[in-house]
């Protein structure tokens, strides 16, 4: 198993400047290593070489070696121990026989001792022990196990595992690798004190195989107090007479500890129910002794509770140790009733034979001397033999006697009083079988209209009152208070809409009922003020009609009824000319009317109701006055006269003239037109207009007379147009109306009957040829 290092150009003998060679340790002496040769091209002596072999750095390995001289064979010469020496290198060197000088030359052998599992593991400690405490964490490290192997690592390569028996039931385990124990499981001291596992190492080796070792680990487990005393028996019970000598032991109780050492010494002490000091328990032993003296009569058992406390630190405690202390009897005491007086109650409505009381007397002794006879009735129940009335009789009083079988005999008595209890057998009842009442329509709303009262024999009986029926459009409430319904005004009263109110009002106490009707009758209420139909009338009426002339009816209207809704008219102001009737409302003339006198008149007029409080409504009338014609016209002189020059101008003024009736006067004026004979042509063509007109001219034969009109206000609308393309003038000068002579023909124009102060006339102006005479005219 020689292994040549890397080909390079070497000139010298051998082949190679170094060999390297891997030997196993362990083989044998003689164990052939490598044969190293070496070339030398002379022949005889001088080619016949010769071997020798010397270590390098370390002469141990000339022990392990040696090189047949001649043919330069390296063998073992003894048995290699890689763990002693795992590398030798050694100078290998080869001669000649040439003389007169021996030639030589060098080559280096390295021989790597390769290694064989030869080596068992060590553990650093024959056996291991460690102490730990119990309830430690689960995985908690306890000790390392470590073991060495002095061969190579490929056969050191250690293994650690738990051997069967002895593996600690599952609570421990190791890290195959590291040799770490830890638990697995919870440790119990008290279920296991000590563990004894064995480790295995196993050094998985190849060659020739593995190689193991084991070590014992002892684990101690260190108490810890975990464990709470326990009482030998979950109930203690213990029979003593009442007179017992005091100092006299009675029980001992026992608890056990299952921890070790002070976790495990018990300590007792009593935590409750000795009363009066009657017990006492010693600390050490749990022996409990009386120490004064016990009266069945007083209390018959003690219920103590024990205390169990261990020396930990800290302590547990046990506090359910329970000890029943039952006290027995002495006769010694007579009976006693348990009550006196005795008092019950009963429902009145039980039947008979129903138990009412159990009257009952005691005796502070036991069997025989306790057991008790009464006088009454045997079983010393009381019950019920006649029918039973609470508004008859309410309490019943009488007396009864015990007595007990001791001898002697021994007796007491008590008194009993039985109160007789309501039951609710009692209808409600009205104070009234039916109300009647009267009730103003416009009643304020939340005013009280009526209380009734329902009376209840029965006690504690409360009444409650509700309106069941006849509440129309929900106008009226009831409420319960002072043991009566009142009846409130929920909403406002309407008299044309419902005059009377039937209602149906119910009085209940929870179970039992009575009902009375309410006949309330609704009166009318002057809520309501006369209307006209409108606050302002107009009327006319010519001023030629006679005194009685009936000129307008007037009407307002009431929605009230009976005197509330009857309506007298009134005249506000007093105006003699005219009347109203206070019943119809129709305005007539007491006077004659006169236009030129008063043109139009306002009335103010009032209805009222004749309700109380009186309503009203007041109107206005207004009538306008028409003209008649019944004033003649005449002028202010009997004769005018007048003169002008021929060569005046146009439009001269040439003379005036007054026309009055008896109203007002009326103006004409006389001007120059033109001096065409017997044509009239418009001056001005635009004589009437939108608006405001301006003045029109007409030229007439200056023989002829000639009229100017000047129109100035546009309001009135009356033109005429007649046939022939008639010129025509109409004007109003406070008059009717005007005619116009035509050729011998009249015609007449009205002015519409336009009321104004002054107005003047409204011109068309058209070519004509005509002589006219103008003609005022009176209708």
């Amino acid at each position: 198993r020689s292994h040549a290092g890397p080909r390079r150009p070497w000139a010298g003998p051998f082949q190679l400047p170094s060999y390297q060679v891997s030997i196993p340790e362990n083989e044998p002496a003689g164990t052939a290593v490598i044969v190293l040769r070496a070339q030398d091209p002379d022949e005889g002596e001088a080619g016949r070489l010769e071997y020798s072999m010397e270590a390098l750095f370390d002469e141990r390995s000339n022990d392990y070696f040696s090189i047949n001289a001649e043919t330069g064979s390296v063998v073992t010469a003894r048995s290699l121990d890689r763990e002693t020496k795992d590398t030798h290198v050694l100078k290998v060197t080869a001669s000649d026989h040439g003389s007169p000088r021996r030639r030589s030359a060098t080559t280096y052998l390295t021989v790597t001792v390769s290694d064989t599992n030869d080596h068992e593991p060590v553990f650093e400690q024959p056996e291991y022990r460690e102490s730990i405490r119990e309830n430690l964490e689960v995985g908690y490290e306890v000790l390392t196990i470590r073991a060495t192997d002095g061969d190579a690592p490929a056969n050191a390569n250690m293994l650690y595992r738990l051997l069967e028996p002895g593996a600690g039931d599952g609570v421990f385990e190791i890290d195959p690798r590291s040799g770490v124990v830890r638990t697995r499981a919870p440790v119990d001291r008290e279920e296991v004190s000590e563990y004894h596992l064995v480790v295995e190492a196993n050094d998985q080796g190849k060659d020739p195989g593995p190689r193991s070792a084991t070590a014992m680990v002892h684990i101690t487990v260190e108490d810890e107090n975990d464990n709470y005393p326990q009482f030998s028996e979950k109930r203690y019970l213990v029979q003593v007479p009442e007179d017992a000598p005091v100092n006299s032991q009675i029980l001992q109780v026992q608890a056990t500890d299952r921890d070790r050492g002070s976790n495990a010494q018990v300590h007792y002490s009593i935590v409750s129910g000795n009363l009066k000091g009657q017990f006492y328990i010693h600390s050490f032993s749990g022996a409990i002794d009386l120490i004064n003296p016990l009266d069945y009569e007083t209390i018959r058992e003690y219920t103590l509770r024990i205390k169990a406390q261990d020396g930990g630190r800290p302590p547990l405690i046990n506090s359910s140790g329970m000890v029943s202390v039952q006290v027995v009897d002495v006769n010694d005491n007579a009976p006693i009733f348990v009550s006196t007086p005795f008092q019950a109650t009963v429902l009145e409505n039980v039947p008979l034979g129903y138990s009412v009381l159990h009257v009952q007397a005691v005796d502070a002794d036991s069997g025989e001397n306790a057991r008790l006879e009464y006088k009454l009735i045997d079983t010393g129940w009381i019950t019920v033999a006649a029918e039973l009335d609470r508004e008859t009789v309410e309490n019943y009083h009488f007396g009864v006697e015990a007595r007990d079988h001791g001898v002697p005999v021994m007796t007491s008595s008590a008194s009993v009083s039985i109160t007789v209890l309501d039951v609710n057998d009692n209808n409600p009842t009205f104070t009234e079988k039916v109300y009647h009442l009267r009730l103003n329509e416009d009643a304020a709303v939340g005013s009280s209209v009526l209380t009734l009262t329902a009376v209840d024999r029965d006690v504690n009986s409360v009444v409650t009152y509700q309106i069941t029926s006849g509440n129309t459009r929900n106008r009226f409430a009831i409420t319960s208070q002072s043991g009566g319904g009142l009846i409130t005004l929920a909403l406002p009263l309407d008299y044309k809409q419902e005059r009377q109110y039937v209602l149906t009002v119910t009085a209940s106490d929870g179970t039992r009922f009575d009902t009375v009707q309410v006949f309330i009758n609704v009166t009318d209420a002057n809520t309501h003020r006369p209307v006209f139909q409108s606050s302002h009338y107009t009327v006319s009426v010519s001023e030629d009609k006679p005194i009685g002339t009936s000129i307008v009816a007037i009407s307002a209207t009431d929605e009230d009824t009976g005197e509330n809704a009857r309506i007298t008219y009134i005249l506000d102001d007093n105006i003699p000319q005219f009347r109203i009737d206070p019943d119809t409302g129709t305005i007539t003339t007491l006077m004659e009317l006169d236009y030129e006198d008063q043109a139009s008149y306002t009335l103010a007029i009032t209805a009222h109701d004749n309700g109380i409080p009186q309503k009203s409504d007041t109107t206005y009338v207004e009538i306008l006055i028409l003209d008649a014609n019944d004033n003649a016209p005449r002028f202010l002189r009997d004769r005018y006269q007048g003169s002008v020059f021929e060569d005046v101008p146009l439009s001269t003024s040439v003379l005036q003239l007054s026309l009055c009736n008896a109203v007002n006067c009326a103006g004409v004026a006389l001007v120059v037109l033109g001096a065409d004979t017997g044509q009239m042509q418009p001056q001005n063509q635009r004589c009437c207009r939108e608006g405001k007109e301006e003045r029109g001219r007409g030229t007439v034969p200056l023989t002829s007379l000639e009229i100017l009109c000047l129109c100035q206000d546009c309001s009135i609308s009356s033109n005429i147009y007649f046939s022939m393309s008639t010129y025509i003038l109409l004007g109003y000068y406070s008059f009717s109306a005007w005619l116009l002579v035509y050729h011998g023909i009249t015609f007449y124009a009205s002015n519409g009957g336009i009321n104004h102060a002054m107005s003047n006339f409204l011109c068309r102006c058209h070519s004509i040829k005509f002589t006219v005479d103008l003609i005022p005219y009176f209708c």
